[in-house]
């Protein structure tokens, strides 16, 4: 079992008392969609991503292990993707078993390419889904190497960055460096690589920072934090990462901006930074927080609300709309002084996605139950 796994089953095995306390699903909390319309419902996908126009969205059928792209003017599909079996070396001798995404799956800011990071392989197809690049394996100095793992993609499609080893490569695959045998270790239990692709970064208990050429900037001790996730701010201004423990913002020089503290089950479970890198939104159990990032980080509000743990926030580019998915499909928008426009209870469990569009006009989301609901704000 990988590290990430472990991490995972650590992250949700938790005494049923406090899953009770944290996670008890509120009914009474609906706001009417006056500020929002559903636009339609798509069954049986759960939501991966959307385009940052929200001009479409990626689904996942997990039980038939399709991929598929959805129109955001209706719902129509508008592309399908079957994830293929792969052959595996075993004790037995290679056995050919089904490959699935297991460790995430991202549209590129222009909309035009897919990453899918799947446990066996690593995929990049275009809009329409034609295969760009697939592939199980491949060779550095002679020796070989997984494509599964976590992976990350830059804005433009241009170059993908695999963790395990850690290597950047075109998005046709051609290898630019890989730190097989690098004296600070090559595993990630996280990986992410800037919009422009300027910088990479990995997570294995500290943080270490690379330029494009795959030189070692810095390398961040944090082993107070077992992360969850770890991203760049879209101006590659700064790095932010969170999970049990807490989260951090840092910007590139190794300065430390913001430092989140919690003492739950959960710690940080997402946050989202908008284009102009000045606020922070923070996704905890029970509440969300806002902070001004610039010049100093600064608490402008909490609400602490909203519906047990929350999953997933986003934030539209002018930071102007806020969204959060909380427990059992509990959606809420808000605007940028914390009132909330939008609260909405729809299908779901424990867990889910949210999305909104660069311009605050559209937004998706998805509980634990199998529907993605697109809005357009009014």
């Amino acid at each position: 079992m990988n590290f990430t796994k472990i991490k995972y089953a650590m992250f949700i095995a938790i005494p049923v008392l406090v899953l009770i306390q944290s996670c008890a699903k509120e009914n009474d909390n609906n706001i009417p969609h006056e500020n929002a319309t559903a636009k339609f419902t798509i069954t049986g996908y759960k939501l991966l991503d959307m385009a940052k126009d929200g001009s479409w969205l990626l689904g996942y059928d997990e039980t038939n292990y399709k991929v598929a792209g959805f129109s955001g003017t209706d719902g129509s599909k508008m592309c399908e993707y079957t994830i293929p079996k792969v052959w595996v070396n075993t004790f037995a001798g290679p056995e050919e078993v089904q490959d699935w995404i297991s460790y995430g799956a991202k549209i590129t800011d222009n909309g035009n390419y897919i990453l899918l990071a799947c446990e066996y392989t690593t995929k990049i197809l275009s809009k329409n889904g034609d295969v760009i690049f697939d592939a199980d394996s491949f060779t550095y100095n002679n020796s070989s190497y997984a494509f599964g793992g976590p992976a990350d993609i830059s804005g433009d499609g241009n170059y993908f960055v695999l963790g395990n080893p850690l290597s950047l490569f075109t998005k046709t695959g051609q290898i630019i460096w890989c730190k097989a045998g690098d004296q600070y270790g090559s595993s990630s239990n996280f990986v992410a690589i800037s919009k422009k692709g300027n910088y990479i970064a990995r997570d294995m208990g500290d943080i270490y920072l690379y330029d494009i050429s795959g030189n070692l900037i810095r390398r961040i001790s944090d082993n107070e934090i077992v992360a969850n996730f770890l991203k760049f701010s879209p101006k590659e201004s700064f790095l932010f990462w969170g999970g049990l423990g807490g989260g951090k913002v840092i910007d590139l020089l190794g300065n430390t901006l913001h430092t989140e503290t919690t003492n739950d089950y959960y710690g940080v479970l997402d946050m989202a930074i908008p284009e102009s890198d000045s606020i922070l939104f923070i996704a905890l159990v029970g509440k969300v927080k806002l902070y001004e990032l610039l010049p100093t980080s600064n608490l402008l509000w909490e609400n602490d609300s909203v519906s047990g743990r929350v999953f997933s926030v986003d934030i539209s580019s002018d930071g102007s709309l806020l969204g959060a998915m909380g427990d059992w499909g509990n959606v809420y928008i808000f605007n940028r002084n914390g009132q909330i426009l939008l609260s909405a209870d729809q299908d779901g469990s424990a867990g889910g996605v949210i999305r909104v569009s660069t311009d605050g006009k559209y937004f998706c989301a998805q509980g634990d139950g199998g529907k993605i609901y697109y809005y357009e704000m009014k």
